[in-house]
């Protein structure tokens, strides 16, 4: 029995970080899929990364988030956001994100010394951000007060030609936090243009 060292060209063990952006129409369907993988060799400690574009008929019912879009005005409400072009007056816009892994299972815990069970939703924890620029629209437009509710629920900034930008992020991991969540947009507008 001989030994050697190991080659140069055998694979090493890696890690991945996998990153998949989904584009949405303004009736919440998908567009396109693209990810983005970079792997790290243990070894050497070197990176690698590769792209890729899906062709989304093929891999949409494998995304492991549902979205759904809503809007409401004074004059009504609807889940078609393109509805909306060219409106004036307050808007409230809803992306509903839900984690699709979630099942039901047995949790199994210790509390006061004692072994436990419950049946709870438990799912794959998904990171999840989201982010909307709004042509010709200024940041002052956009109605947002973290301490009410049935306003603006993301991070809201100016691009830097005034428009107003606005960023969401949440972690969908049941049990411990919720499977859905609704990143909201409330902003008094004017000749409304659908953001992107």
């Amino acid at each position: 029995v001989g030994c050697t060292a190991t080659g140069p060209d055998e694979v090493s063990p890696t890690r991945v970080l996998q990153s998949v952006a989904v584009s949405v129409d303004p009736n919440g369907a998908v567009t396109a899929i693209d990810g983005t993988a970079i792997y790290l060799d243990e070894t050497s400690l070197e990176s690698t990364s590769a792209e890729t574009s899906y062709a989304t008929k093929d891999v949409v019912g494998d995304l492991p988030v549902r979205v759904t879009t809503q809007y409401r005005t004074v004059d009504g409400s609807g889940s078609d956001l393109a509805d909306l072009a060219g409106y004036s007056g307050r808007v409230e816009i809803g992306v509903t994100l839900e984690n699709l892994t979630v099942s039901s299972s047995e949790v199994t815990y210790d509390a006061a010394g004692q072994s436990r069970a419950t049946p709870a939703l438990v799912g794959t924890p998904l990171s999840v951000a989201a982010s909307a620029k709004l042509d010709g629209i200024a940041a002052s437009s956009v109605v947002f007060n973290p301490d009410e509710s049935g306003t603006t629920n993301g991070v809201v900034s100016s691009a830097a030609n005034g428009d107003a930008v606005i960023q969401w992020a949440t972690l969908l991991a049941p049990p411990q936090s919720e499977a859905t969540t609704t990143f909201r947009l409330v902003a008094d507008v004017e000749d409304f243009s659908l953001p992107s």
